[in-house]
């Protein structure tokens, strides 16, 4: 039996673009290099996309002009919400103040309409190439603000202490889970399974008060937090905001 190795395993791209004319054309050229492709037709169904798929795409092609919210108000959410994804645009309009405002906000190219697809497809190599290379380099390690956080041995630096951030045991199993999901919502319920508890209730506060012990140990201030962030209802996430 074979085994499957990354460099084996199909890359996966997304393409966000109301032209159903180029996004067929450029499913039917990518899968034939070997690519899986996912197609939407607006961002209004990206959130939609990611709550029903296990596998995140390895890079995303956003369209600017679209029906409803244009593709700078999209890449601002991919940006915030799936910061790990590469994004590159598609634009029919070749505007300099565009194309710096689309890098500016966390694009990794800008790519002007009409295109050649062999020029674009090796675009989509060298990105992923960079993208994973840095990726896999960084995989026992995430690094954010001062600090970083090492998965191996489940501990937390500080660069301006110089020395490692003491975590009790629950707060080891809970800075794991929202590292592993960074910049991404981590529901109650995946928080409370992390430390044990099998049977989550909503009224439960528990993880409330481990988190408070953990921002406390991580700013040593109040006001607004600037790594772990509470979204209402619906759990906590781990991103660095200067």
């Amino acid at each position: 039996m074979s085994s499957i190795t990354p460099s084996t395993i199909q890359k996966k791209l997304l393409i966000i673009d109301d032209d159903q004319l180029l996004q067929t054309y450029l499913a039917s050229f990518f899968e034939r290099k070997d690519y899986l492709c996912d197609q939407l037709v607006c961002g209004e169904c990206l959130s939609s996309y990611f709550s029903k798929r296990d596998k995140k795409p390895d890079l995303i092609l956003l369209n600017v002009l679209m029906a409803g919210k244009n593709g700078f108000y999209w890449l601002n959410w991919l940006t915030e919400k799936y910061p790990l994804i590469p994004v590159i645009m598609l634009t029919g309009e070749n505007k300099k103040q565009d194309r710096l405002l689309a890098l500016g906000s966390g694009a990794v190219d800008y790519i002007n309409k009409p295109f050649d697809t062999d020029e674009l497809f090796l675009r989509i190599q060298i990105m992923m190439r960079l993208h994973h290379s840095s990726a896999e380099k960084a995989k026992d390690k995430l690094s954010f603000g001062p600090y970083s956080y090492h998965y191996h041995s489940k501990k937390l630096y500080s660069d301006q202490d110089q020395g490692n951030v003491h975590l009790t045991e629950n707060e080891k199993h809970l800075f794991a889970i929202l590292c592993k999901n960074y910049g991404e919502i981590v529901s109650r319920e995946a928080l409370n399974g992390a430390i044990g508890v099998k049977e989550y209730h909503p009224l439960d506060r528990r993880i409330d008060v481990h988190i408070s012990r953990l921002r406390n140990k991580l700013e040593n201030v109040t006001g607004k937090s600037k790594y772990i962030h509470v979204v209402r209802n619906n759990g906590y996430f781990l991103r660095y905001f200067k």
